[in-house]
C-alpha cells in the first residue's frame, strides 16, 4: 500500500505534465522557491549569533559542575524563548496537523512551504535566543554546555539538529545526538529544582 505522500508526489507529477506551466509553478515552482528561501534564512544564523555580546571563550570547569547562578539564567533564557515560540508557532502547529489528514496534491505544496515558514521560525527564534543570552550575559559556549549539562542531569537524551547541514541536502548527519557525562553534583541540583524539563528538549535541538 503507497503511503499518502508517495500518493501525493505522484499527483503532483501527473498534475505537472497534463496541465503544464501555470499549475507547475503553483504545485511546484512556489513550494521549491520557498524552500530555497528558507535555505537562504537559514545562512543567516551565524551572522545573527554574532550579535551576542558576550564574546569571551568559555572552557567548562575541570569538574563540570554548574553552579546555581548558571542554571538559574538558562532556565531564564530558556523559559523566554520558549514563551515567544509558543506564541509565534501556534498557528503553524495548527496548519501541520490539518496537513497531516490530507493527501491530495494541494497537501505536498502547501507542506512544503509550511516548512519554509518553520525554518523561518527557527530563525526568529534564534533572533531571540540572542536576545536572551545577551540579557542573561551568556556567551554562546557558555549556554550551549550548560543546556546539555541541565537536560541531561535531569535524564534527559537530546538531539542537536545541524543546521548547516539541513541547508546543504548533499550532507548526512543531520542529526546527532549529544552526551556528556554529568556529574553527581548536578544530577542533585536539577532535581532540587522539581521541574520538568522535557519541555526544553525541542529548543535544545534546534541550538536554542
Amino acid at each position: 500500500m503507497k503511503r499518502p505522500w508517495v500518493i501525493g508526489c505522484l499527483a503532483v507529477v501527473v498534475l505537472v505534465v497534463g496541465v503544464g506551466g501555470a499549475l507547475a509553478y503553483r504545485y511546484v515552482g512556489r513550494p521549491a522557491l520557498a524552500t530555497m528561501n528558507a535555505a537562504r534564512e537559514l545562512a543567516r544564523i551565524p551572522q545573527i549569533e554574532n550579535r551576542v555580546q558576550n564574546r569571551a571563550s568559555f572552557s567548562p570547569p575541570t569538574d563540570g559542575v554548574l553552579t546555581q547562578d548558571q542554571v538559574d539564567r538558562y532556565l531564564r533564557a530558556a523559559n523566554g524563548i520558549r514563551t515567544d515560540l509558543e506564541v509565534m508557532g501556534a498557528d503553524l502547529g495548527a496548519r501541520f496537523e490539518a496537513l497531516e489528514e490530507r493527501n491530495d496534491a494541494r497537501a505536498v505544496r502547501d507542506l512544503a512551504i509550511a516548512y519554509a515558514e518553520l525554518v523561518r521560525l527557527i530563525v526568529r527564534a534564534k533572533e531571540v535566543q540572542v536576545e536572551a543570552l545577551n540579557d542573561e550575559r551568556f556567551s554562546l559556549g557558555e549556554y550551549a554546555w550548560v543546556r546539555t549539562q541541565v537536560l541531561s542531569a535531569a535524564g534527559l537524551a537530546t538531539y542537536q539538529v545541524d543546521l548547516a547541514r539541513v541547508a546543504d541536502a548533499s550532507r548526512d548527519q543531520v542529526v546527532r545526538e549529544v552526551s556528556t557525562s554529568v556529574p553527581q553534583e548536578n544530577v542533585a541540583l536539577v532535581q532540587s529544582l522539581g521541574l520538568d524539563l522535557e519541555a526544553f528538549i525541542p529548543l535544545a535541538a534546534f541550538g536554542l
